[in-house]
């Protein structure tokens, strides 16, 4: 790989952290305040704003990461150019998504085919691509169908509106519950949706070198399961995942543990060929089981993946202040990953 080439896949890099941390941040967002939704508060606009922008610049982020590490010619070449979440989950499946053999992994990919899910998913497509100006649509052609009376459909269809749950929404004790079961559905339904494609993307067949490091967000929904579904407050405000991690110190057991189990390889800057990111002249970079990559920087810990660093607790080297700027220590990952 030549100079340029290696400058111009730093810069895809680091420009696909920033989406998909900004991807995440809304996806939170809209989910907080979709669960904010209740009698007296139906601005149901904000949700599905932020819902389907978010959703929506996750999945391209996740089709072209998968084309940078497959190097393909044409990164953003025209099917991306649309608001379809539908079309979008379908070009995943068709070219990025690889079912394994776990019993988790079917059940997985059958749910991508989940009715709810696909209703949900076109809802929020629609949203995107012209249902958000739907009254400046109507005052031109009078034939829009609102985003809203859709939304509100798709939550009747979820909790269909019997005679009693009626009776509940015209009691003011109980007419709040109606809305928050419908909320949290959705939320069930987009959290699982985000964690099938997450666990692919950091543990799947086709799963790359750098893409668990750039997901590193959204480790927050990989290490989801049927029984975490729906338990997530999402209107407190989320620190960004990792944020609380604190590097390792290492201990005598820890250095007997690298020596007789795990593999290793020091590296200084003065053997380096190429741009060194590390502020500190000399790391240890370390395998542990072929499973879990971390560097060793003046006798602490950091996770070089974001599958190491949720499992580990670690944070990454940028995270952690011990990289010069926010250079990728994507390089490292594959010589850990080589040992």
């Amino acid at each position: 790989m030549t100079t340029n080439e290696t400058g111009k896949r730093m810069d895809y890099i680091f420009t696909l952290q920033q989406e998909f941390t900004l991807s995440y941040k809304i996806v939170c967002k809209g989910l907080g305040e979709l669960q904010k939704i209740d009698y007296n508060n139906d601005f149901y606009f904000l949700p599905l704003l932020l819902l389907s922008q978010g959703i929506e610049r996750f999945l391209k982020s996740y089709i072209i990461s998968y084309r940078i590490e497959s190097e393909e010619e044409n990164l953003f070449y025209g099917e991306l150019k649309t608001h379809s979440l539908v079309k979008l989950l379908e070009i995943i499946k068709q070219s990025y998504y690889v079912v394994g053999n776990r019993e988790v992994d079917l059940k997985d990919e059958q749910y991508l085919s989940n009715t709810y899910l696909n209703q949900l998913l076109n809802v929020l497509s629609d949203f995107g691509n012209n249902g958000r100006y739907y009254n400046i649509n109507h005052l031109i052609d009078g034939n829009s169908v609102s985003p809203i009376l859709r939304w509100e459909k798709l939550g009747e269809t979820l909790i269909p509106l019997t005679e009693g749950e009626y009776a509940k929404l015209c009691d003011i004790e109980t007419r709040d519950e109606y809305y928050q079961r419908v909320s949290n559905r959705i939320v069930v339904i987009i959290e699982k949706f985000l964690s099938i494609l997450s666990r692919q993307c950091i543990f799947g067949e086709k799963s790359k070198v750098f893409l668990g490091a750039i997901m590193s967000n959204f480790a927050t929904f990989e290490c989801m399961y049927d029984e975490d579904y729906g338990k997530t407050d999402y209107t407190i405000e989320k620190k960004e995942y990792g944020s609380d991690f604190v590097a390792h110190k290492r201990t005598f057991i820890d250095k007997v543990k690298s020596l007789f189990l795990y593999k290793q390889e020091k590296i200084s800057k003065c053997q380096y060929d190429g741009e060194w990111p590390f502020k500190s002249e000399c790391v240890i970079l370390e395998s542990r089981n072929s499973e879990y990559y971390i560097v060793i920087v003046k006798g602490y810990e950091y996770a070089l993946n974001g599958r190491t660093s949720s499992r580990l607790k670690l944070p990454t080297p940028n995270k952690g202040g011990v990289v010069i700027g926010n250079k990728s220590t994507d390089v490292f990952l594959k010589i850990a990953q080589e040992l």
